[in-house]
């Protein structure tokens, strides 16, 4: 028989004041129903929810650990968390408290063991990167190395009796085969 996956029960809806009218409403609402100013929720009532989403998971949350959690999301995030969240995150929290100490040991080693495995990802296309550069360099200074024979076999053809192209006009050594400006076939 297969195994139903357990749905999280709906969000627990706060009453807050709005800040610029006071009229009590429930935080499903984005804005006041009143003045229409948008749900503000500080850092106090932050915490209160999640400590109470945390109750409602059967579980439970000191106010300390929880302000260190919205501060800890503040900075991640640069704002602070919504209600959907700190929901999240509550459900998250009861699930690692149902776990077993060797089981929480078991997701640590799993996590540590992909972040492992991103490490070497990253070093070995770092390592194929270096690879790629130094075979283009070596192209490169073959490229140069035959354009130094080439100018040096040049400077040779001007020095000593020349072969002179007819398609270029261009001097060549007395001994080559090809023209070296246009590859145009010497005939023998």
């Amino acid at each position: 028989m297969p195994s139903k996956k357990s749905r999280a029960p709906p969000r627990k809806e706060l009453e807050i004041s709005c800040p610029k009218c006071h009229w009590m409403y429930s935080t499903r609402n984005s804005h006041c129903p009143m003045c229409g100013t948008p749900q503000l929720l500080d850092f106090d009532t932050l915490v209160k929810a999640l400590q109470e989403y945390v109750e409602l998971q059967g579980s439970w949350i000191v106010e300390k650990e929880a302000k260190k959690f919205i501060d800890a999301y503040r900075k991640r995030y640069k704002k602070l968390p919504d209600l959907d969240a700190l929901w999240k995150t509550a459900i998250k929290l009861s699930k690692i408290e149902e776990m077993s100490e060797a089981e929480i040991q078991k997701k640590k080693a799993e996590q540590a063991r992909a972040k492992s495995k991103e490490k070497d990802e990253v070093k070995r296309k770092m390592k194929e990167l270096q690879k790629k550069k130094l075979e283009e360099q070596k192209k490169k200074e073959e490229r140069e190395k035959r354009k130094r024979r080439i100018r040096k076999k040049k400077k040779q053809a001007v020095k000593s009796k020349a072969l002179i192209c007819p398609k270029c006009k261009e001097k060549n050594p007395a001994d080559s085969k090809f023209c070296l400006n246009c590859g145009n076939k010497f005939e023998a």
